[in-house]
This record gives C-alpha cells, sequence and structure tokens, in this order.
C-alpha cells in the first residue's frame, strides 16, 4: 500500500461514502431497473433530486439568515 498518499485526497473519499449513504437512506438501496445502462441512469436521477433538494435547503437556510439578521 503507498504510505505518501495525501491526505487531502484521501479524504474526499469519506465525503462522497456520506453522499451515498444519505441518498441510500432517503431513496433506497435497490435499484428497480434490470439493464445495467438503465441502473446508470436511475443512479444519475437520484443524484439529480439530491443535488435540487440540497440545494433547496441550502438556499432556505441562507433566506432564514437574511430574514433573521438585524435591521439597520
Amino acid at each position: 500500500m503507498k504510505t505518501d498518499f495525501p491526505l487531502l485526497e484521501y479524504h474526499k473519499r469519506s465525503l462522497v461514502e456520506t453522499v451515498n449513504s444519505v441518498e441510500k437512506r432517503k431513496f433506497g438501496s435497490t435499484l428497480s431497473s434490470k439493464l445495467h445502462l438503465s441502473k446508470l441512469k436511475e443512479m444519475k436521477v437520484i443524484d439529480v433530486v439530491y443535488d435540487i433538494q440540497r440545494f433547496i435547503q441550502l438556499a432556505y437556510i441562507v433566506i432564514i439568515g437574511f430574514l433573521q439578521s438585524p435591521r439597520l
């Protein structure tokens, strides 16, 4: 095994694994498609839906933060 692996690169793996875990919990761990190409498309759709959902959550947090900030 390589001992001089950059730590910054390695920690990206934990972020990817976290997203995979969240997607499995939210959308289920099984795919309904039978063909490999269809499974890839289904995973892309799940990824896009997750990204949209995450964007909406972050936008909501930012908007609420601006609305709750003190007025000058």
